[in-house]
């Protein structure tokens, strides 16, 4: 058997490191299809791997002729570093006081960031260790069917979502509390959370495989809900939430070699726009942390970039991305691209106390990686709300495009 070429094995093994994508529905491409590959990062930087997660997706049981019915297993697990920005007293988390006691007016306003990995946003009062458990599982039945792509347009779906936190220190740092340990919150040594999501979506998003490129336009609403009496006394989960998401890609340009096999110089625009409503009896941390949806964003995936993740807070939030992709020729395979991406971040959460309007610009470079997710760098500069360490601009790496 012949050895597979170091490089290749470097590069499907950066790719793997943290493919942590937004992604629209899975597409089955059989009876039975695995996908949706990711994993935990958590040492060096989040670069070696501590869990892994994947989409399961079955097919045999087809319900209304011509229109697929897929039955759909999401499991994950592993262990990962998280942050908390919220005092004992409830109040903001405004940084680290300086040397004379008083907390500067630089920190006071709260932002987003993308934390990846246990070091690159929190400090030793915000990051704490997790260990975490999901599963997902339900039924997708297509309701329209898009010939030209062959497969469900339309779609509803209903599933039962589980999820287990436990919480502790982060031991990287060395300290004995942070702030969720301080505080009184339910769910603040673990959760067990269950809910029941069932909502609506619409694809028709097609990937160009030589030019790497997206068109078509992805839309999803649902609900989700976790009452109290659903098995929920660990943690307190006691909510409901409302979701809105649309994603529009419009290729603006392609230029391939002679043979059409080779991409050279190819751009595209993307849009993620998205709505987000959560209220109840309680509504855990990492409800109002994140964006919900079939592919919810929590920590770890790209909002605003640049500003401080995890410093949402419960009821209405608003997102948009916006961004312009450039890709350029393979490199040594088709699969294995560079791109350049220009971005504009824009965030609306108007309970929040301070800095209720979020944005962020700036460009980034990426490697499309084999299509398992897309390894980049970029330069953010906020245009309101700032970071919590008072710097005005920040360079950060992560392991997949925000959406």
């Amino acid at each position: 058997m012949k050895r597979m070429p170091f490089t290749c094995v470097l590069a499907i093994l950066i790719c793997l490191g943290g493919a942590t994508a937004v992604a629209q529905s899975t597409t089955p491409s059989g009876t039975w299809t695995f996908t949706g590959y990711g994993l935990y990062a958590y040492w060096l930087d989040g670069f070696i791997p501590s869990g892994v997660s994947i989409d399961i997706l079955y097919t045999g049981a087809q319900i209304v002729p011509g229109l697929d019915t897929i039955i759909e297993d999401d499991p994950g697990a592993g262990w990962q570093t998280n942050d908390f920005y919220l005092n004992a007293d409830g109040s903001r988390y405004g940084g680290p006081e300086p040397a004379g006691g008083n907390t500067s007016p630089t920190y006071n306003q709260p932002a987003l960031l993308n934390v990846l990995g246990p070091t690159s946003g929190g400090n030793s009062q915000t990051t704490f260790d997790q260990a975490e458990f999901l599963n997902d599982f339900g039924i997708r039945q297509g309701i329209l069917w898009n010939p030209e792509q062959k497969r469900n347009l339309l779609e509803g779906f209903l599933f039962y979502r589980l999820r287990y936190d436990r919480n502790s220190v982060a031991t990287e740092w060395g300290q004995e509390t942070t702030l969720l340990s301080e505080s009184n919150l339910p769910d603040r040594d673990q959760i067990l959370s269950n809910a029941v999501l069932g909502g609506l979506s619409l694809n028709t998003v097609a990937t160009d495989e030589v030019h790497k490129t997206q068109q078509g336009i992805y839309g999803e609403a649902s609900v989700e809900w976790a009452p109290s009496f659903f098995f929920n006394s660990i943690g307190g989960s006691d909510f409901y939430r409302l979701n809105a998401t649309l994603k529009i890609f419009q290729t603006l340009f392609t230029s391939s070699t002679a043979d059409g096999s080779l991409n050279l110089f190819s751009g595209y625009l993307a849009d993620y726009f998205g709505v987000d409503y959560s209220a109840g009896g309680y509504v855990p941390f990492y409800v109002y942390e994140s964006f919900g949806g079939r592919y919810w964003r929590a920590d770890n995936s790209t909002t605003v970039h640049g500003l401080n993740d995890g410093m949402y807070t419960p009821g209405l939030k608003i997102l948009n991305n916006l961004e312009l992709r450039v890709v350029g020729p393979g490199i040594v395979w088709r699969d294995l691209a560079p791109a350049l991406f220009v971005f504009l971040d824009t965030a609306y959460d108007p309970d929040r106390t301070q800095s209720t309007v979020l944005a962020s610009t700036g460009l980034g470079i990426y490697v499309d990686c084999f299509e398992l997710a897309n390894l980049n760098l970029y330069f953010a500069y906020p245009l309101a709300g700032s970071r919590i360490s008072g710097s005005s601009y920040t360079i950060s790496a992560a392991f997949d495009l925000a959406f």
